[in-house]
């Protein structure tokens, strides 16, 4: 049975800004490659956002909308994934925006090149700044699960974090930067985790690609992600330190059987380098539970308690191997002072320091 379109773009949709749902609908309806399905998952929006839904989809039929209660971004592209019809999958995130020729570009790269995912760059916008993303990858290459070389680096570096001494300022573990062969998904059955409230798109890809056989990258930026100070993932978190903790657990699983299927290849028993690449990634992840709980400006308790709390986190485990673990000499000169201030306890000073860097380029709020 023939696909009714041949992409299916899938939008969580929460209460985003009008102006900025706005602008991502108009960068999909008014696509030089008509061939889509646009479907809007409101996840429990208010009113205003969820007639905004309708009323796109009354003037497009490409546009479908499903209206669901509240249950978080990963539940909300879940349900898009069960309703589509297209050929290939995408995912847009409603502040966000592609440029105008994004699927026709991508249209005539996967009628010539056979991949199960098609993975291309992106911009980050900064109040009208543009920053073009580096994600280390050789361009118009076919990564092929099937050669060890190819399997281990993508392994390595979806489960690590961004190295800016080797050239690279980006994850490939977003999935909105990515063209899912549908076929793929719903065979496979990945699908995003749920109750998971940060990174659950890095463990959607890592499942994604133990499970792939083809990745084709090309390097076009078509894809603009909003950098937002105001989003949820700059606010305060009570829980950010159990949340990263959660998520710690569930991607140690998944490195462990990632370096298993590498070592048995390889006939190496002893092989860790996904895990050790997942260390690399927790040593990041403390950056940021530092920032949105123990030194964020609404944390309610004294200076006094904040210091005293934030010294028992990156003493607890994996936290503390973590800053023992990682090496100096593969790290840029910010994370060497990283690991300096937080070997000696001087969390305070590094926050501050993380603060005003953050500020300058508009990343993080004041705190």
């Amino acid at each position: 049975m023939k696909a009714n379109s041949f992409y299916s773009i899938i939008i969580p949709v929460y209460n985003t800004p009008i102006s900025y749902l706005d602008q991502c609908l108009l960068s999909l309806v008014d696509q030089t490659f008509h061939d889509i399905e646009i479907i809007l998952v409101d996840d429990g929006s208010g009113y205003e956002i969820s007639e905004a839904c309708n009323r796109y989809a009354e003037k497009d039929s490409r546009v479908k909308v499903i209206h669901q209660k509240n249950q978080g971004v990963s539940a909300a592209r879940n349900t898009g994934i069960k309703k589509a019809s297209g050929e290939w999958i995408m995912f847009v995130d409603a502040d966000d925006w592609l440029e105008l020729d994004a699927c026709e570009k991508l249209y005539e790269r996967l009628k010539s090149k056979a991949c199960d995912i098609l993975m291309f760059n992106h911009v980050r916008d900064y109040d009208g700044k543009q920053v073009l993303m580096k994600y280390g990858l050789e361009p118009d290459k076919l990564y092929n699960m099937d050669i060890i070389s190819d399997k281990e680096l993508l392994y390595k570096r979806a489960m690590g974090a961004p190295d800016a001494a080797k050239g690279w300022s980006s994850i490939i573990t977003y999935s909105w930067d990515k063209v899912f062969r549908a076929e793929f998904l719903k065979d496979s059955k990945v699908r995003f985790p749920i109750g998971l409230s940060k990174s659950e798109d890095k463990v959607f890809v890592l499942s994604c690609f133990e499970k792939i056989d083809t990745l084709y990258y090309m390097e076009k930026a078509l894809y603009h992600y909003r950098m937002n100070t105001a989003s949820v993932c700059n606010r305060y978190s009570e829980d950010a330190d159990m949340i990263r903790k959660r998520l710690i657990d569930i991607l140690d699983e998944i490195a462990k059987r990632m370096d298993l299927e590498i070592g048995t290849i390889l006939n190496d028993p002893n092989y860790k380098g996904v895990s050790q690449e997942l260390n690399r990634y927790i040593f990041g992840l403390i950056s940021d539970v530092l920032l949105l709980k123990y030194y964020h400006k609404d944390n309610p308790n004294s200076v006094l308690k904040r210091h005293r709390d934030s010294i028992r986190f990156i003493r607890s485990e994996p936290f503390n191997s973590s800053i023992r673990g990682v090496q100096y000499k593969y790290l840029s000169n910010d994370a060497k002072i990283k690991k300096f201030l937080l070997s000696h306890g001087l969390v305070g000073t590094f926050c501050y320091i993380k603060q005003l860097i953050g500020r300058a380029k508009g990343q993080i709020t004041e705190g």
